[in-house]
């Protein structure tokens, strides 16, 4: 655990104005109309975020539509955004892969591109890719090396644990040599991995008042590689919703937190375990590994809901978000129930003025 001298220097503020990033994604249970039309209201509700000042939109992957796709469609239908995949798995594809994709829409937006890498999980990468879930660190540290020494157009002779390059060499020059990659990390080994090598910090499902605590494993990191915390962003993502009825709301969202914290080995219940959460996260894995998944989505304590959730009215959202940047954060995703542009606009536009903490 982190000593009492990491935390204080974790919990130094870092910006007195977070940016603002936007996730989106198209679950079927969010889009109406063909899937062509929905679409399309992704693209507007991105080109909206871009003129509001957002300064990222975020695609997620998982089994949902694919981010490679969608991000490159963006690419061509915005122009300032940050484009971030949020996240690509490192199992599912090679470094080299990985590097291409990333270098290829980067030439292609002019320079947006973040590489959001991370681990998954077993029942991702084995129950959906068919793979072997070993080693998930030492993948993320291979993966993000080969990456860099690709980008800058080096012949890669690599000798890893996991992988074994020979003499391969980028066929094109990248627009950039180093293009910014954030992992989004959860165990306290991954958190430290972050800070020695990553560029940035996504919290995903991670309990909201625990990025203090993430932020100090993070700290312990860039000591280790003789950086300072201030090299590594740190963009925690909230589902949000303003809502003059939030108990309704954080029904709402409880189907996403069963279906992660539920399964075995996951580390998003270990996380939220070791971070206060233990009873609320024991109730539902309880459940959801005799098979009752529904049972398990009821399980979800209110209080379990309301660490991955901002739910309320306009003003306490904005005060929650507030805090999210006294804690520690440089800039916050968030992610909306609905991709509907008539609705989703008003909402980033009235959520966009509370990133400056003072207001």
């Amino acid at each position: 655990m982190p000593s009492d001298s990491d935390r204080a220097a974790a919990l130094r503020p870092r910006a007195t104005r977070p940016r603002m990033g936007l996730v989106l994604a198209l679950w079927e249970r969010m889009a109406t109309g063909s899937p062509r039309e929905a679409f399309a209201k992704v693209v507007e509700t991105a080109r909206g975020a871009e003129r509001l000042g957002y300064d990222s939109v975020w695609l997620t992957e998982s089994w949902n539509r694919d981010p490679v796709t969608l991000l490159t469609a963006l690419a061509g239908a915005t122009e300032r955004i940050g484009l971030g995949f949020g996240i690509l798995n490192v199992f599912s594809r090679s470094p080299a892969v990985l590097a291409n994709t990333a270098a290829t829409l980067d030439e292609l937006s002019g320079g947006r591109v973040i590489l959001g890498l991370g681990a998954s999980t077993p029942n991702v990468v084995e129950g959906w890719h068919g793979l072997r879930y070993e080693r998930p660190l030492q993948h993320i540290r291979e993966a993000i090396e080969i990456c860099r020494r690709i980008w800058r157009r080096e012949r890669v002779d690599y000798r890893g644990k996991i992988f074994s390059l020979s003499g391969v060499r980028l066929g094109y020059k990248p627009l950039r040599e180093s293009i910014p990659i954030h992992v989004a990390a959860l165990r306290p080994q991954s958190l430290e991995l972050t800070g020695e090598i990553a560029d940035g910090w996504i919290p995903t499902l991670y309990p909201l008042d625990g990025i203090a605590a993430g932020r100090a494993h993070i700290a312990r990191g860039t000591a280790r590689a003789g950086r300072t915390i201030d090299a590594v962003e740190i963009r925690p993502g909230a589902t949000v919703f303003v809502t003059d009825d939030p108990e309704h709301a954080i029904q709402a969202g409880k189907f996403g937190a069963s279906i992660y914290i539920g399964p075995e080995n996951s580390p998003y219940a270990a996380t939220a375990a070791e971070l206060g959460y233990a009873d609320d996260v024991e109730q539902v894995t309880r459940i959801y590994r005799a098979g009752d998944h529904q049972g398990a989505i009821a399980a979800v304590s209110d209080r379990l809901a309301r660490a991955f959730t901002v739910a309320g009215p306009l003003d306490f959202c904005r005060a929650r978000l507030a805090e999210l940047a006294r804690t520690g954060a440089d800039a916050v995703n968030l992610a909306l129930p609905t991709i509907e542009p008539a609705v989703a606009l008003p909402l980033l536009e009235s959520l966009i003025a509370s990133a400056d903490p003072m207001a």
